[in-house]
């Protein structure tokens, strides 16, 4: 598209002289003829030149914006094509990456260069791209030595920075009007500009403050910023030419000293940040290389659970894989295993890391494990990573566990091991684990369950690996299967009735053996809490004290619990109450926290204060609530506020509804606003659950039956079926979801097993997932095993500690 010299109307011919005063871009001046003297003795005032910048503009307008519009579509249709390698693969990515980013620089370098030349020329848009090809690498380099020196400069602490800014502003036009080429268009622009930088600094200073407060105007300024992209671009080609005017023709013989200077300085700009980082770096980088790069090769235990199909496609069964990770400190890992201070799952995953750690040294401390740990969930995991260390010395030890351990799992991956060492010396007791009858539950495709002989199957596969055919084998007949079945069922309920009839009325308790196993750190958690249980049938002091000491000192949380439940008999003694109070205020778990609440029965000042303490700053909303139930039994008005207080700011549901039956149960008269204030304000899926609640106190308020707990809420019914559905509805609350658990939980049919299976697995809410867990271990269904174990790596502690405590009652069930 060209333009009208009637475009050009009131632009004197002085704005526009450098089109006619040079050749063509891309020819030399001609070096004929005298040189001309200096036209101009001084730059026009701002404001003129900011009128003659105007005027180009306008007739150029159209020109230089289509270019401007044409270089956004270049560049999105080449970045779209750039983009097909990594649609073919995701290997591609980075290929695809270097593509868009060279195009992008290819193509606004090649529009820039005929922007540049089509300000000052009457010509159209396909006028200027044909005269600037060719010409798209040297206006690329000329950008970067531009860029490097000025941002080398400005490492050298600013001035400099700010000084070659103003000196290098120009090359792009001397290379469009003059042909200079490299360091000579840098050096021939500082020519230019050098005697007049503060004239120039100030204008083009005026320029960008104009310009930022365009493009700063609301929802306006971006379209504004790019219709007006030309203007600084016209105004810096008028400052140019009107400081060429100035100097007016001269030769120019480019100062070698000026070029290694400039070369010099444009090496800072890019290295001196690399410098700065490696000397920042320095001991501690080289330091930490030989542990990055262990990290690079070495292999952690993430659990991950795939799902795999047998050959007909009924079944699926859970495959644990192994996900790359960093290793850490052999030692340090060796010493989590072997503490068994140390929570199981601690213990287990420091096993983990062993076995990933390559080094033969793990292989005696993983045995010591595999043989004397009382986890099962440590014994496995030891037993998998001496098959990934393939140590040669585990080989017994893992022998023995494959035909005497008690857990099915620990059994199976004693069996999986052996075929990775593949030692034919293990050929034997892995060809009699194939009659091993032990099953693990695992899901169908309809959802149902299907029993799976894990042990057998891990071995059938570890001979395979050892290039062996077997096949698995029906298990040997039990010798008790003779037997009618009502005997031994008969006998067994005799035993354990005579037993129980034995310790519970013939044998004294030990207190002092008791008190020994409690605080003994060196006994499992099953023995520590047996022996808690047993002192807090006593009512002595010496039981009281043993019980305190646990409470303050065990690393278990379940100890713990059972410590604080077992104090609160003992409310009316000051050390006592001041271990609870201690343990309601400090202790890490929730569920201890809890125990505590609901233990702790005096009601003295002190005691009173713990309470409104934990109502206003617990972070568990079961902590706060016991906490209110507490409070609204005091029935003083200090309590009353408390409980008002935390009424208006209280956010979860069932917290809400504890406080507004603890109000009703103090009596307060300001009981009734709260509660209304809290009803107008509920709002959500929750709403029903806390205002069927809120009417009910309100009615309880008002007959002057404050003191009748609010339990209307809790009569609604639901049926099995009901419960089931609410259990898995996403669209309910949390809270309703949890209630549904922990009724089919207590329902006693294991037909609810999927239901809890599922709420376990996939809840996104972790208060459920631990409701699904306590449930699970109620029930008692071998088929719910499985989920447990490996919900024992959920995100949720509670959920943690909930699937293990669960586990736990099965191990002791069976």
């Amino acid at each position: 598209m060209s333009t009208d010299d009637n475009d050009f109307d009131g632009i004197s011919e002085e704005d526009l002289s450098a089109a006619s005063s040079v050749e063509p871009a891309g020819v030399a001046a001609s070096s004929s003829g005298p040189p001309k003297p200096p036209t101009r003795d001084k730059l026009s005032g701002i404001g003129a030149l900011f009128g003659k910048t105007w005027g180009v503009f306008k007739a150029r307008f159209w020109t230089l914006i289509l270019i401007l519009l044409l270089n956004i579509l270049l560049v999105v249709i080449g970045s779209a094509i750039a983009t097909i390698p990594a649609l073919i693969s995701r290997s591609l990515i980075f290929i695809s990456v270097i593509l868009i980013f060279l195009v992008i620089l290819y193509v606004m370098a090649r529009c820039y260069a005929a922007l540049f030349y089509a300000i000052p020329r009457d010509c159209g848009v396909k006028d200027a791209f044909r005269e600037t090809k060719g010409r798209t690498l040297s206006f690329l380099w000329i950008m970067a030595l531009q860029m490097s020196v000025i941002l080398g400069g400005y490492f050298l602490f600013i001035i400099p920075g700010i000084v070659l800014s103003i000196w290098l502003y120009f090359p792009l036009y001397v290379f469009i009007e003059e042909d200079e080429r490299g360091l000579n268009s840098l050096l021939k622009s500082m020519r230019y500009v050098r005697g007049h930088g503060f004239s120039v600094f100030i204008r083009l200073f005026v320029l960008f403050l104009l310009m930022g407060i365009l493009g700063a105007i609301p929802i306006a300024g971006p379209l504004l910023s790019l219709i007006l992209t030309p203007f600084p671009l016209i105004f810096a080609y008028l400052l140019y030419h009107e400081l060429r005017e100035i100097k007016g023709d001269f030769h120019f013989q480019p100062s070698r000293n000026w070029k290694i200077g400039f070369i010099v300085v444009a090496l800072i700009g890019p290295l001196l940040p690399i410098i700065i980082a490696i000397s920042i770096i320095g001991t501690a980088g080289l330091t930490m290389l030989p542990m990055l790069m262990r990290g690079m090769t070495g292999m952690q235990n993430e659990m991950t659970i795939q799902m795999h199909e047998n050959n007909n496609g009924s079944t699926t069964d859970f495959k644990i894989t192994r996900m790359p990770t960093q290793t850490g400190n052999i030692t340090a890992d060796i010493k989590t295993l072997l503490n068994k201070d140390n929570q199981s799952f601690e213990r287990g995953h420091a096993a983990m890391k062993l076995g990933n750690s390559g080094d033969q040294k793990a292989a005696k401390a993983l045995i010591i494990a595999l043989n004397n740990d009382e986890s099962w969930i440590v014994r496995q995991n030891a037993a998998e990573a001496l098959g990934r260390l393939k140590a040669k010395s585990g080989v017994a030890p893992l022998i023995n566990t494959l035909e005497q351990d008690k857990s099915v799992f620990v059994r199976k991956s004693a069996a999986t091991a052996l075929g990775e060492i593949n030692n034919r010396i293990a050929i034997g007791p892995l060809k009699k684990a194939l009659k091993d009858p032990e099953t693990v539950s695992t899901y169908k495709q309809d959802g149902s369950y299907t029993d799976v002989r894990s042990v057998a199957i891990a071995a059938k596969e570890a001979l395979r690996k050892m290039e062996i055919t077997a096949n698995i084998q029906a298990p040997e007949a039990k010798q008790a299967a003779i037997v009618p079945k009502a005997a031994p069922m008969k006998i067994r309920r005799d035993t354990s009735t005579y037993e129980k009839t034995t310790k519970t009325k013939k044998v004294p308790v030990d207190t002092e053996k008791l008190a020994a196993t409690a605080l003994d750190k060196g006994k499992t958690t099953k023995e520590r809490t047996a022996a808690i249980k047993g002192l807090r049938k006593n009512n002595d002091k010496k039981s009281m004290q043993v019980i305190i000491k646990a409470l303050k000192g065990d690393p278990e949380w379940n100890v713990r619990q059972h410590a604080a439940l077992g104090l609160g008999k003992y409310s009316d003694n000051s050390d006592a109450r001041a271990a609870m109070k201690a343990t309601l205020s400090s202790d890490k778990s929730v569920w201890v926290r809890r125990a505590a609440a609901q233990a702790l029965k005096s009601k003295d000042r002190s005691t009173i204060s713990a309470f409104i303490k934990a109502l206003k700053e617990d972070k568990d909303s079961g902590v706060r609530g016991y906490s209110a139930t507490y409070l609204g039994k005091i029935k003083k008005k200090y309590t009353a506020t408390a409980l008002i207080n935390a009424l208006d700011k209280e956010k979860n549901a069932r917290t809400r509804v504890n406080i507004i039956k603890a109000l009703t149960a103090s009596g307060d008269k300001r009981a009734a606003a709260a509660i209304k204030r809290t009803l107008n304000k509920t709002s959500g899926k929750e709403k029903a659950t806390v205002v069927e609640a809120g009417e009910d106190a309100l009615k309880k308020i008002k007959t002057r039956k404050s003191t009748e707990p609010v339990k209307r809420w809790v009569k609604r019914k639901y049926t099995f079926e009901q419960n089931i559905k609410r259990a898995s509805n996403m669209d309910l609350p949390w809270i309703d979801r949890s209630d549904a658990i922990r009724t089919l939980g207590n329902s006693g049919r294991k037909t609810a097993t999927p239901t809890l299976v599922t709420a376990l697995e996939k809840d996104p809410e972790a208060f459920v997932r631990r409701e699904a867990a306590i449930a699970l271990g109620r029930l008692g269904d071998v088929k719910a095993f499985t989920p447990l174990n490996l919900a024992i790596y959920d995100e949720d502690q509670g959920v943690r500690e909930e699937s293990y405590a669960s586990l736990q009652k099965f191990l002791k069930n069976k």
